[in-house]
């Protein structure tokens, strides 16, 4: 099944529309009403979610397209978000079988290859829901694409998307360089409607770490404080444009799904140094906090096997309009692992300690010594409630509890 290559300004055939960064006029201007009810019935009557890639491809050859756009057919991806693709223009294109890309370039110089360049293909689900928002997209500085979308979920509800491409400055680039992206990353968001779902596809050029659980909450490995942005599965290193991007994540609201998803050990990697060989996770997706409960899974894929020196990273989202929150799973108190000694003395242990700490601070508020034998009965009463209540705390926290 051919797929047509990518064309040049000077390529294009001439009844293909110029395109215009605001509201250009569908690509096939041939689909008719009864045609688009029809595609809104099929695309309502598909699964409710959607699937996603992201990859820095370091350079976008024809053969290289021809691979994605291949693979995003035969594995039914509604979009991919492909950074530094080299291309040196601004532009929509029709790529066949129903798939279509919106690109983001700068001008090369003259005898040199392209740098930075952003792009977003979309498959002919992808495609629909483009020209039902209206074409939409837009450009922030040479490194940040916005594409507005209209996708019918599985009750025909329509549901704005807005899927965001970015790709970062390296390390290498000056600090000036790296504020003015996340100028362009936030002049993005504040173009989103409220309510509307935002995912972002990018090469952030930055690790974030980890977050530990301790008693209940998260704690981050690198300071004692952990944002709500990153979660407990990754690489445990954190570079300094790691912690611009939690600022930035802060500030916006947002999450790294990937961070939140367990994964076998090694499938974290993103980029491997080519001299130290060591692992980075520098690509990541991006979702507002509100809408983390949408994310099915996400990760990195080998199945996609362009030559980079990137891995790719899918994003499955539900897109339901009234999308049921998911009950917490239960947990029961395995008794049985107390017979474990190692367990019991642990348990043991955090028992005595909350005990010796709720006894400090009755004692410190009500000025009683529950450690007298003259406690009188109502006294005893709250201190053993107390004292449930605490273990139903170390019941649900500790490591010893398990899933039903």
């Amino acid at each position: 099944m051919p797929f047509r290559k990518i064309l040049s300004s000077r390529e294009r055939r001439p009844d293909q529309t110029t395109p215009t960064l605001h509201g250009e006029p569908p690509l096939d201007s041939r689909s008719a009403g009864g045609q688009d009810e029809k595609n809104d019935a099929t695309d309502s009557a598909e699964k409710g979610y959607l699937k996603l890639l992201s990859q820095n491809v370091r350079g976008l050859t024809p053969a290289k397209l021809e691979e994605i756009l291949a693979y995003m057919f035969k594995q039914n991806i509604f979009a991919v978000c492909l950074q530094e693709t080299w291309q040196s223009e601004t532009e929509t294109l029709d790529q066949g079988n129903g798939l279509m890309s919106i690109s983001h370039g700068v001008k090369r110089e003259k005898g040199k290859r392209g740098t930075k360049g952003v792009m977003i293909l979309l498959s002919a689900r992808g495609k629909r829901a483009y020209e039902r928002r209206g074409s939409i997209y837009k450009t922030y500085g040479d490194r940040v694409l916005a594409v507005k979308l209209r996708v019918v979920d599985n009750h025909g509800s329509d549901i704005d998307i807005t899927i965001i491409v970015a790709y970062a400055p390296t390390s290498g680039h000056s600090e000036e360089e790296r504020e003015d992206f996340f100028m362009c990353m936030g002049e993005a968001y504040a173009d989103v409607a409220k309510g509307e779902i935002v995912v972002t596809g990018a090469d952030m050029n930055a690790s974030v770490g980890t977050c530990r659980t301790v008693e209940g909450h998260l704690e981050d490995d690198m300071d004692g404080v952990c944002d709500d942005a990153v979660g407990r599965y990754g690489i445990k290193h954190r570079t300094n444009t790691g912690t611009r991007l939690l600022m930035f994540c802060g500030l916006e609201n947002l999450r790294l799904p990937i961070s939140f998803f367990r994964k076998p050990r090694g499938a974290y990697r993103t980029w491997t140094h080519p001299r130290s060989g060591l692992p980075y996770q520098l690509d990541h997706w991006l979702i507002n906090s509100r809408d983390a409960k949408r994310v099915i899974d996400a990760g990195t894929t080998q199945r996609l096997s362009v030559n980079s020196d990137h891995k790719s990273i899918f994003l499955k989202i539900r897109i339901a309009r009234n999308l049921k929150k998911m009950k917490p799973k239960t947990m029961k108190f395995a008794r049985n692992l107390l017979q474990d000694r190692s367990i019991r003395e642990k348990f043991i242990t955090e028992v005595e300690r909350k005990l010796h700490s709720i006894h400090a601070q009755i004692t410190q508020i009500t000025g009683m010594d529950l450690s007298t034998d003259a406690m009188d009965v109502s006294a005893e009463s709250r201190y053993f409630a107390i004292y449930l209540q605490m273990l139903r705390h170390c019941e649900n926290q500790a490591k010893w509890q398990v899933q039903e």
